[in-house]
């Protein structure tokens, strides 16, 4: 008699595959699966202080990160998460395949829309499909032709990454051929400004800034048959006059390139002393 309670609960109970354990009776069934859930309650509670305590910790612990690398995969678990709970807690019998629609989508959505290199994307839509068909083959059914139908679900998905890796290979081909022509026409835009900068310079060594301005300004207006003369009248103008003795004689004792830089550092020191001294004109000859 000591045993008999252990054997009605042997009895009670049907093993329906390795995932489901429930009893015979449908209303005791019911009955033990709310008293699980009010026995739980209080484990639940603690799971969701230490997710947000772990969620705390990611923030704080990944302030370097940027926000846009860690969107994707949340967004990914976001939606694997909805459609596993869907399949779960379903009230009717799940099909083998529930939800499948969805899941097409899914699989073939991470290709498309999440910015991610092509490896994360196939681990994620591995990730999908993997959860998908333990949840529809470990959950309990009465259907016919299980095989066939797992079968067929597989080819589906399979068929969904193959559209989706498709999708990503077209995308990214595009995108790498417009990233190359932006990147052309960025390289001859800062070509032309550098050039642009360039005849500025050389412009301003040659013409006073005043001068040069007009001349430029005068280039948009009709051609007419004379020429403008450009000329202005200054008071009180002092002349800087410098002559270099001896400058064949030096000129053979230096490189082209050692001359260059020795004329060009004494044009740069007399163009800064007629400027620091306010002369309008200056003479500089050999």
């Amino acid at each position: 008699m000591g045993d008999q309670p252990d054997s009605l609960v042997v009895d009670k109970m049907q093993g329906r595959c390795l995932l489901w354990n429930s009893f015979k009776d449908e209303a005791l069934e019911k009955l033990y699966q709310t008293y699980c859930v009010k026995q739980k309650r209080s484990g639940l509670e603690c799971f969701l202080i230490t997710a947000i305590l772990f969620d705390i910790y990611m923030i704080t612990g990944m302030e370097k990160l940027p926000l846009w690398l860690a969107v994707p995969h949340v967004s990914w678990h976001i939606a694997n998460a909805q459609l596993l709970i869907s399949i779960f807690l379903k009230k009717n019998e799940v099909t083998s395949r529930e939800s499948l629609g969805w899941v097409l989508l899914l699989d073939y959505l991470i290709y498309v829309t999440l910015p991610l290199r092509l490896r994360y994307c196939i681990m994620l839509s591995v990730g999908t499909c993997l959860s998908y068909l333990v949840a529809v083959i470990g959950l309990p059914k009465s259907e016919i032709h299980l095989f066939q139908q797992h079968a067929s679900n597989c080819i589906l998905l399979l068929t969904a990454n193959i559209l989706g890796l498709t999708s990503y290979f077209v995308e990214d081909k595009q995108q790498r051929r417009a990233f190359l022509e932006t990147r052309q026409s960025l390289e001859v835009k800062l070509v032309i400004e550098e050039q642009s900068a360039e005849q500025e310079r050389l412009l301003l060594s040659v013409l006073p800034e005043h001068v040069a301005v007009q001349m430029r300004q005068d280039l948009d207006l009709c051609d007419t048959q004379f020429k403008k003369i450009y000329m202005s009248r200054h008071e009180n103008v002092s002349i800087l006059y410098a002559d270099i003795v001896g400058f064949t004689a030096i000129s053979s004792t230096y490189s082209a390139q050692e001359l260059v830089k020795i004329l060009n550092e004494l044009f740069a020191r007399f163009d800064k002393l007629a400027e620091v001294r306010f002369f309008l004109i200056t003479f500089l000859t050999f």
